[in-house]
């Protein structure tokens, strides 16, 4: 059982790096009302790594607790310290597994709707998962930059102003309040490898000419045009940030255009 544990580990290891390989060059784009949908792939798989690697943890944790189960047996042993030891133990296999099985749901939502991006005259909408996040233009006050969370998921974090922006049960607790500073979060990953086309898309959508560039007859081919252009040298890798900053933002109200 340690054996396949300390296998399946291994295996999210390398699951893990692929997954930071995997990310897609460009998306694809497709019209939508009032705008542009921008499809993502379902590449780079980042929940799977995760999932096998608690997994893996559950089969060497319960290979422990059967070790130690076993010991007890002996007429010598320290009875009450063995019995707490396999019964916390215990407990962390079931935690162990019972998270390995949410991880792989979520990917199977994530796998669903992986994180098509709906930009329109008004504003700009994600669905990843069961999670929505929705933004309207003239609310952006500045991008705050790029995170990568602990699985490899690129992430465009903008200061905004405004009520809640999203909706889910993945984000109950991003909804409380009016309007106020707040963070709208933008999964890029599996759109592109690149963060300038949306650096540019933020600054255009500034611009008198916006409504006509995304609207307009050939919005698709120009919005592809603005994504293949970026090259494999313009790849941009944000460090991996643990924490994230998690202020009020209430200064950001004094910043609105």
């Amino acid at each position: 059982m340690i054996a396949s544990g300390l296998g399946g580990i291994g295996v999210s290891v390398l699951l893990g790096a692929r997954a930071r390989l995997d990310c897609m060059r460009h998306p694809h784009v497709e019209v939508a009302d009032r705008g542009v949908l921008l499809r993502a792939g379902t590449l780079p798989d980042t929940y799977l790594s995760a999932a096998v690697g608690w997994f893996g943890g559950a089969l060497i944790l319960g290979g422990l607790v059967l070790v130690t189960s076993a010991d007890d047996s002996h007429p010598h042993s320290r009875l009450p310290v063995s019995f707490v030891l396999n019964v916390m133990g215990q407990i962390g296999v079931v935690f162990m597994l019972m998270w390995a099985g949410v991880l792989l749901w979520l990917r199977s939502r994530r796998r669903v709707f992986p994180g098509d991006v709906v930009l329109s005259v008004e504003g700009v909408s994600q669905r990843v998962g069961d999670v929505v996040w929705e933004v309207a233009w003239a609310d952006i006050v500045r991008a705050v930059g790029a995170r990568k969370s602990a699985r490899g998921d690129v992430v465009l974090v903008y200061r905004v102003v405004s009520g809640p922006v999203c909706r889910g049960w993945g984000c109950w607790w991003r909804r409380w309040g009016g309007v106020r500073a707040r963070d709208f979060r933008l999964l890029v990953s599996p759109l592109s490898f690149s963060l300038r086309p949306w650096e540019t898309l933020i600054r255009l959508s500034r611009t008198p000419e916006w409504a006509e560039f995304i609207t307009g007859p050939d919005a698709v081919e120009r919005v592809r045009a603005l994504f293949e252009a970026e090259s494999f040298e313009d790849r941009h890798w944000p460090s991996y940030t643990p924490f994230e900053n998690r202020g009020r933002y209430m200064h950001d109200l004094k910043n609105l255009p």
